[in-house]
């Protein structure tokens, strides 16, 4: 069990040692499933634990995908390729769900479109700035090498996990 600190998302020394802890047990263990969820107390209300939780939540998986893309970098046997696809897919599935979830329940019900649609812009840009800008930046950073785009991408969601502890409610409950 991995705790917070109330109203806080950043975790202590010693609890990122806990999960450090795990990775060993993960890599030598493919065929174990972990199952991440979060707990709130009854110091919030359900609605400002439940965005809190979110935020939390995908931080975390957000910093699992990075440990996955980093992982690759040292990794030699390609069969262990597979411990660092499961912090790729705890990221991934939390890329394509929690962002939509976290802003759906900031926004009123009769601008919800319009709003989804500039969210959905603000996806693609980085994605057409990677593209455009990703070889030099290996060039510049890396001297091209295309593993330099693994810890590129790392860094982008190591960010993202500190970023989306930002995110705030409109209406936060006490």
């Amino acid at each position: 069990m991995v705790l917070f600190d109330f109203d806080r998302s950043e975790l202590k020394s010693e609890e990122s040692a806990k999960l450090d802890a795990k990775l060993p047990i993960l890599r030598a263990n493919p065929q174990v499933r972990i199952r991440i969820e979060g707990n709130a107390d009854e110091r919030g209300s359900d609605e400002y634990n439940q965005a809190l939780g979110m935020r939390r939540a995908h931080q975390l998986n957000l910093w699992l995908g990075a440990g996955g893309l980093l992982s690759m970098l040292l990794i030699r046997d390609p069969h262990w390729l597979l411990a660092s696809m499961v912090g790729l897919g705890f990221a991934w599935g939390s890329i394509v769900s929690l962002p939509y979830a976290m802003l759906a329940n900031n926004l009123p019900s009769r601008k919800m479109g319009v709003n989804m649609g500039i969210f959905n812009i603000f996806i693609v840009i980085p994605q057409l700035l990677a593209a455009t800008v990703l070889g030099w930046l290996l060039d510049v950073t890396a001297q091209g090498d295309p593993s330099g785009a693994l810890v590129i991408a790392a860094a982008g969601w190591l960010l993202a996990g500190l970023a989306v502890m930002r995110v705030r409610d409109t209406n936060p409950a006490s």
